[in-house]
């Protein structure tokens, strides 16, 4: 049969990753995917580590689709002990159902340097001319969150925590004094809007802890842990599920900018509350995450990550659907295909009659080629 095909033989290393969507909802195009390797996987973190020939270990760690389309990919952590890699699904995968060929790992290549590593590649959701503020949470370290929507309004993160989320790293808040403050700009005053994020509380958090909040228009979670929103005195009352503790949840809020405040858990719509009569008003106040303006005691404690701000009322968020994560393993060893010209030639060949009838023949062939 002929070898499988290569994308780039200066890598030593290549193995096809295999793919589970556990969850019963369909997993969308551009969905990250991680995968994870440590002391228990094959191969194992301390194999790849060690094949790794990069100055920069982890560099020459290249995921590729269909053998053609080197991805981008985030590199969580690159150590003897664990490795976790991210990069984004090429194509829907439905609920339980398995992709085993088309992703491909690569590694052990002095020349790879320089990965593709845009951040809004591989996580969700994206950036686009509707988007005033985007903040992953991906730097896990440090007192500064980047905006990646491209209009700089990177935040300050006050008795800053970091912690691992449900997509990469998060935030974590510490329900006293973490906050972060993105500065006052004429981006966020608003009109339509939608606020989404995905939050992580533990058991027994106290209630009225505020997600987002610019004076005018916030959301927080009650002492019931449900989510509930005040866009320029539209409230959004209840209806929705609560928040389980330890268990992460994708919030939503949106505004049409006349009269309808929708929420969505989990992708899934919950509460509506239409209402004539209100108009945007706005204050000189900063966008907070984590935190309430002027309001003591609404510290959020529990974890953040993947802040999307929208000037446009959003409908749809079908990542958000997917709360179970995918399984996924490396598989086999793959040779690289060979160079060369193959010259067969016939030594022998020699036949017997068949006691089921018919012809036994037996051939004895040579490869007196280079290949």
């Amino acid at each position: 049969a002929p070898p499988t095909a290569w994308w780039d033989t200066n890598y030593a290393h290549k193995r096809n990753l295999v793919i589970l969507n556990n969850d019963s909802n369909t997993m969308p195009a551009d969905f990250p995917i991680h995968i994870r390797f440590d002391a228990t996987t094959t191969p194992s973190a301390a194999e790849i580590y060690n094949a790794s020939l990069t100055a920069t270990k982890g560099d020459d760690v290249r995921v590729v689709y269909d053998n053609q389309t080197e991805l981008h990919r985030f590199v969580q952590r690159f150590t003897p002990d664990q490795i976790d890699l991210w990069f984004p699904l090429q194509a829907a995968l439905d609920g339980g159902q398995t992709n085993n060929g088309d992703y491909q790992l690569y590694y052990g290549h002095t020349g790879g340097s320089s990965p593709p590593s845009n951040i809004n590649a591989v996580f969700l959701p994206k950036t686009d001319s509707n988007t005033v503020l985007l903040a992953h949470f991906q730097e896990a370290s440090g007192s500064t969150v980047a905006d990646t929507s491209g209009r700089s309004h990177h935040g300050s993160f006050s008795s800053a925590g970091w912690a691992d989320g449900f997509l990469g790293y998060a935030g974590s808040f510490n329900g006293t004094n973490s906050e972060v403050i993105f500065s006052n700009h004429v981006d966020f005053n608003l009109t339509a809007m939608t606020l989404e994020a995905w939050v992580w509380i533990p058991t027994d958090a106290p209630g009225d802890r505020h997600i987002f909040n610019k004076d005018t228009y916030w959301v927080r979670l009650t002492g019931s842990y449900w989510p509930y929103s005040k866009i320029f005195g539209i409230e959004s009352g209840d209806g929705c599920p609560s928040v389980q503790p330890n268990t992460w949840a994708h919030i939503a809020v949106a505004y049409n900018g006349t009269d309808r405040v929708r929420t969505y858990v989990n992708g899934q719509r919950c509460n509506e509350k239409v209402i004539s009569g209100f108009s945007p008003s706005h204050t000189a106040a900063a966008f907070r995450v984590g935190n309430a303006y002027n309001w003591p005691g609404r510290h959020f404690l529990g974890r953040i990550q993947h802040v999307r701000v929208s000037n446009i009322e959003r409908t749809s968020f079908p990542y958000a659907r997917i709360t179970t994560p995918p399984s996924v393993e490396a598989g086999l060893p793959i040779a690289p295909s060979v160079s060369g010209t193959p010259d067969l030639a016939i030594l022998d060949l020699t036949t017997y009659p068949n006691p089921d009838g018919g012809l036994l023949v037996v051939a004895q062939v040579e490869n007196q080629g280079d290949a």
